[in-house]
């Protein structure tokens, strides 16, 4: 549980360190870093790429109940789970910070073709990844 909690904080801390120097430095965005990557700042205020824009406050409560249920099944899952779940848990607690803070997720990463996206964007997307092939790579599951 120890490393859990380490790959939550990492994730989160990230998040939030590089939310900061991005909104620190909005004064000289956006800005291309590559081809069809860029640094942008755009203040969420809905979901997982804009859905439901200016429902921020509404959506505090459920995705803390999110977060509520993502960390008792790192409580309860077995080991194989746990990283992948952490690091789901990660992203979605660097998210409601800002929710908390802010009423919106600033998001930050540009790319031609996707929605503007951040860190822990980045890592719910990765972790519920990884925990999906996990359940389907189970041992023992019948197919």
């Amino acid at each position: 549980m120890w490393s859990a909690a380490a790959i939550v904080t990492m994730i989160a801390a990230a998040d939030q360190l590089a939310k900061w120097l991005v909104e620190r430095n909005g004064d000289h965005l956006p800005a291309m870093l590559f081809d069809h990557v860029g640094l942008e700042i755009v203040h969420n205020s809905g979901a997982s790429f804009s859905r439901f824009s200016g429902a921020g406050r509404l959506l505090t409560p459920v995705v803390a109940a999110v977060i509520v249920v993502i960390l008792g099944l790192i409580l309860r899952a077995p080991g194989r789970y746990v990283w992948p779940l952490a690091i789901l848990l990660g992203g979605a607690a660097a998210n409601l910070i800002d929710r908390m803070r802010f009423g919106y997720v600033v998001d930050f990463v540009s790319v031609s073709v996707w929605p503007t996206f951040n860190l822990a964007d980045a890592a719910i997307a990765v972790g519920a990844i990884a925990t999906g092939i996990m359940v389907v790579l189970a041992p023992g599951r019948r197919g």
